[in-house]
């Protein structure tokens, strides 16, 4: 217990007077004459002894109610352990959540508006001259300043719910860290949050002596939520006449069992697709949702569900961006092969260019995605060169050897690539026994095994060997060890490369039914592959399908209006990349381009990190530090209290001065009953 005025101890030496006084009526007597005392002397003795107990209990009592009343005005204040005197003022940082999940509903309102009465009752606790931060989970440059009282509480009315999510380190560290170098005797850090389960990693919490950590965990109801997990599109990239098949991904958060939920697929605003699903209990569920491409462009989806009371989840945003056709470029060394131009030229979404190793204009390679170098005698520097820098751009390079190739020269080339080297030419009959089904080549080839297939049979081929740096994965694998067709990746693109000719001399797979889907994919997957969407607040760059110069102003606009901004545009390898913007809070379809014609649709949505509804009390919160060995925090265990007064008593002490006059006032009262109590008469 402390004194804050102790000077008034010195009002204690009031406690002579009555003792003086009660000393002064001890020793004062009266005589009184009877004419026969013999039949009181038994009554005297017994009322003498009770006279002297009262005088002395009364006198007790005085001295109390007089001690008391002095330390009523000394203030005594009862100090916590933790509590010490701090000079220089406080320095106080708060945080409110204000995710998605605060805006669920309790008694008393949306949890956004119980917090900011609890960061109001937290500011009304200390002085007007001390400092405060306000962080919210947006975290922005302009919050990590002081702030006076005025500006805290203009700040929390105008305060809004965030798609941003942030785990509970990265706002202590925040806090933490600002708190540090504040020039204050006194740094406390408020914690104001629904503390979801998924957002709490307590073991990388910071502790810092000289901040004191306080969590205030808001009371929460059970809600039962459904939500679009995520999509997924059976291809990454689609023409026009393509069927798309977009798998809606569902979850189940509540604890019953969804029946009936309805799905519906828009796209440009049109409903494409209609389906509903059952769903048990913190269960998944997969809905594919089939629609035809009917133009080419750009084409903004998404996929909608109804769910109540949690909206921002119900929502999943894709793009597609539908390419006219494919431009692949043969660079043929003994004339055409008829398989590949039959195989190319009945194609509408393929724009075909041949060409010979003679007449190739190396320039125009650039305006390709795919180039397949067919059975050319040997490989000249300069064309290796140009396609060194091609595949490390992003495009796709297919070798299929001549039979009396020159190995030196394609050795000396695929080193560069860090493929497979071609061994000597080697005339026996070999079979195939395996294909890599799960490589993305293949992807949608076959359901099931590929076990009674018929796999390609070769009457010759080179083997493929490597050195400590070959880089390869097998796709068709022959029975005798070697490859027959691998790949290598190299920059942002992929090399390809076949042990024998693709004619029918050296190999029936050019009559097969897996040469199609082998070579029509490796010219379908080496278009730039773009994202159907990003998750907003990742921090992830985004590749794009087309390639941006650096002295090209592009604007990133939503469809659905409130941003235009000048975005981020990195380059790498050849290709652009987006860096997502703060600004970028929003999510839904933007469209990135200039000012001339919008060049790509890109779709953005919200994290799914809120959805899940399981919410840590005060004592899961309290074990977690236990746990952990956390110093310094604290959780606030009744968050309906007010906080102003439980904080005031824990900075400065409990204040008992009210106790002190309640004690006082009993031992008057006790006094006067002592003073009206009759003496208990003898018995006779």
């Amino acid at each position: 217990m402390t004194l804050l005025n102790p000077t008034f101890l010195f009002a204690l030496f009031a406690l002579a007077v009555p003792i003086a006084i009660h000393l002064f009526n001890f020793h004062r007597y009266r005589n009184v004459y009877f004419s026969n005392v013999r039949y009181l002397q038994e009554l005297q003795q017994a009322t003498q002894r009770q006279r002297h107990l009262r005088q002395w209990l009364v006198l007790a009592m005085r001295c109390l109610a007089i001690a008391f009343l002095v330390l009523a005005f000394c203030q005594p204040v009862r100090v916590q352990p933790r509590q010490t005197i701090a000079r220089g003022g406080s320095a106080v940082s708060i945080y409110i959540d204000n995710s998605f999940s605060m805006e669920n509903v309790g008694s008393e309102g949306t949890q956004l508006h119980l917090a900011v009465q609890k960061a109001k009752e937290i500011s009304a606790a200390y002085k007007e001259d001390d400092r405060f931060q306000l962080l919210t989970a947006d975290m922005q440059g302009s919050e990590f300043r002081w702030l006076s009282r005025e500006e805290l509480q203009a700040r929390l009315d105008a305060l809004a719910i965030s798609p941003a999510s942030p785990r509970l380190s990265t706002v202590m560290k925040r806090q933490v860290d600002f708190l540090r170098d504040a020039p204050a005797g006194e740094r406390n850090a408020y914690v104001i949050s629904d503390f979801q389960q998924a957002a709490v990693d307590a073991d990388e919490l910071p502790a810092d002596s000289l901040v004191h950590v306080t969590l205030l965990p808001l009371p929460v109801q059970q809600v039962n939520n459904i939500y679009l997990d995520s999509v997924s599109l059976n291809a990454p990239v689609f023409y026009e006449g393509s069927t798309v098949v977009a798998t809606a991904f569902l979850h189940n958060a509540g604890d019953s069992k969804a029946e009936r939920v309805p799905l519906r697929l828009f796209v440009d605003d049109r409903q494409r697709a209609l389906a509903d699903v059952d769903i048990e209990a913190h269960g998944r569920a997969a809905v594919p949702l089939k629609f035809t491409i009917d133009r080419m462009g750009l084409l903004a989806g998404r996929v909608e569900i109804t769910d109540y009371p949690i909206h921002f989840d119900d929502t999943l945003f894709f793009a597609l961006n539908v390419q006219k056709h494919i431009d692949i470029t043969i660079i043929n060394g003994r004339g055409e092969n008829i398989y590949l131009q039959r195989l190319f030229e009945g194609d509408s979404t393929v724009r075909l260019h041949s060409a010979s190793a003679q007449t190739i204009d190396f320039s125009a390679l650039s305006q390709s995605r795919f180039v397949l170098l067919n059975e050319l005698n040997e490989l000249p520097g300069g064309l290796v060169q140009t396609l060194q820098a091609f595949v490390g751009d992003g495009g796709t390079l297919l070798i299929v050897p001549a039979e009396d190739a020159d190995v030196a020269s394609y050795n000396a080339a695929l080193k560069l690539f860090s493929a497979p080297q071609l061994q000597p030419w080697k005339q026996a009959k070999s079979n195939a026994v395996a294909v890599n089904t799960t490589h993305p080549l293949y992807r949608n080839v076959f359901e099931g095994t590929v076990q009674g297939m018929e796999l390609p049979t070769l009457q010759g081929s080179f083997g493929l060997a490597g050195d400590a740096g070959t880089v390869k994965e097998s796709l068709i694998t022959l029975n005798n060890g070697n490859d027959y067709l691998a790949v290598t990746p190299y920059g942002e693109g992929r090399v390809f490369l076949f042990s024998a000719p693709l004619q029918a001399t050296a190999t029936d797979f050019v009559q097969q039914a897996l040469f199609v889907p082998t070579l029509y994919n490796m010219a379908l997957y080496s278009s730039s592959v773009g994202v159907p969407y990003s998750i907003l607040g990742s921090g992830v760059a985004i590749p794009l399908q087309q390639r941006y110069e650096a002295d090209r102003v592009v604007h990133l606009t939503r469809l659905q209006g409130g941003i235009d901004l000048i975005p981020d545009l990195r380059r790498k390898a050849g290709k652009s990349y987006l860096i997502p913007h703060a600004d970028m809070n929003l999510a839904g379809h933007y469209r990135l381009g200039d000012e001339t014609a919008a060049q790509e649709c890109l779709a953005f949505n919200y994290s799914r990190g809120e959805s899940a509804m399981q919410f840590l009390d005060a004592a899961a919160l309290q074990q977690l530090i236990a746990d952990n060995h956390l110093q310094g925090y604290d959780v606030v265990r009744n968050a309906h209290r007010s906080l102003t007064a439980a904080i005031q008593a824990e900075r400065e002490g409990q204040p008992l001065w009210r106790w002190c006059l309640i004690l006082a006032l009993a031992a008057l009262l006790a006094e006067i009953l002592l003073l009206r109590l009759p003496l208990r008469q003898a018995d006779k």
